[in-house]
């Protein structure tokens, strides 16, 4: 972890406590900021019925650019980002995964649930499995296999004991949960064997963010512009007013969460992470369940159930791979965690082996 790293740890959890109720520290302030956020965004669409997720986000990622080149000022002692020109063309590339994955988890707000949404997408380490055996990142083991299946089957369960299914809803999260998947493995690549194109974090969102930004925001001035201009947002000003506050809220928010994800990664590691996300999708799915009546069918909970199965099952498959590469040498490893973020950006591709040294949480947004 870089000096920046631990220093804006020790600022935000402090430098004085144990390790132990510093990590908590950073657990309590990780989940806070994602829930908030994925309850903030599914008010905001459906509540208060501000039905223009891609002009919001857009506003949303803009914001996050910000605070990333702020702290990237204060990193360097001078403006700037700091990335080689081929680290730049393929971090642009990450940016535009990012920002359809955003653009189709906070649309999918207006057809399904959140505890639906967050099953669904709680299958990208299928999609990233898939993904790295593909390119070689990965090598085929029948304990792969099983888990894949393992996973494939939860989804299966989710999807098929859905109360209220709609299929847009569904191709959105499911087409967002592969695009994340692709993100993952392309950020992975960036983080750690790109060579001299390696980038940290924090930069990385720097360059991601406005990529994203603009990716949601023209389609949005195709979609989104019309729609405002007639409805009533455009004809009370005070709604206008509260309108502005409340995406202005998101968007801080927003900052919160890639702020939340770096500290719980400079405090912990990837894989606690990992773990801390697969029960932040419980904690959420009962928070939505008495905010917004969501129902959660007995055979949603059980594919979810089977899902996360098979996402600790590789947990612990990576785990022991690390433990061999410390014995033997490297071995590389994509770590597949579910974007809940459904709005947090931030990446968290890590291999196991650089948890503690060298790793830094990728921002990528709020989903």
């Amino acid at each position: 972890m870089s000096e920046f790293s631990r220093r804006v740890c020790c600022f935000v959890v402090g430098s004085e406590l144990s390790p132990w109720i510093a990590a908590f520290g950073a657990l309590l302030f990780y989940y806070s900021s994602s829930i908030a956020l994925t309850l903030y965004n599914k008010w905001l669409f459906v509540a208060f019925g501000l039905k223009y997720p891609l002009t919001v986000t857009s506003v949303h990622m803009t914001t996050c650019f910000l605070f990333a080149f702020t702290i990237q000022r204060f990193r360097r002692g001078k403006w700037g980002i700091g990335v080689s020109a081929g680290a730049l063309k393929r971090c642009i590339g990450v940016g535009v995964f990012v920002g359809v994955d955003i653009a189709l988890t906070n649309s999918s707000f207006l057809y399904v649930s959140i505890p639906f949404i967050e099953m669904v997408k709680s299958a990208c380490p299928l999609w990233v499995l898939m993904l790295s055996l593909t390119l070689g990142i990965e090598k085929f083991s029948y304990s792969l296999i099983v888990i894949m299946i393992t996973i494939s089957g939860g989804l299966c369960l989710s999807v098929y004991g859905e109360a209220k299914f709609d299929m847009t809803g569904f191709v959105m999260c499911l087409t967002a949960s592969v695009l994340a998947a692709c993100r993952l493995v392309a950020s992975h690549t960036l983080l750690h064997h790109a060579g001299d194109d390696r980038m940290d974090s924090m930069q990385m969102l720097a360059v991601m963010a406005p990529v994203s930004g603009t990716v949601m925001a023209v389609p949005a001035l195709i979609m989104e512009v019309d729609e405002i201009r007639k409805s009533r947002f455009a004809s009370d000003s005070q709604l206008q007013k509260d309108a502005t506050l409340a995406v202005l809220g998101g968007a801080l928010l927003a900052v919160n969460l890639n702020l939340s994800e770096f500290v719980f990664l400079g405090r912990t590691s990837a894989l606690t992470m990992n773990v801390a996300a697969i029960f932040k999708v419980l904690i959420v799915s009962i928070a939505s369940t008495v905010m917004f009546d969501a129902r959660v069918t007995a055979l949603n909970a059980t594919g979810y159930g089977v899902c996360m199965t098979g996402v600790m099952g590789y947990n612990v498959l990576k785990l022991q791979r690390a433990k061999q590469e410390s014995r033997t040498g490297p071995y590389t490893v994509v770590d597949p965690t579910s974007s809940s973020d459904t709005v947090p950006l931030t990446q968290r591709s890590e291999t196991a082996s650089h948890d503690r040294e060298g790793a830094e949480p990728a921002g990528g947004g709020e989903g």
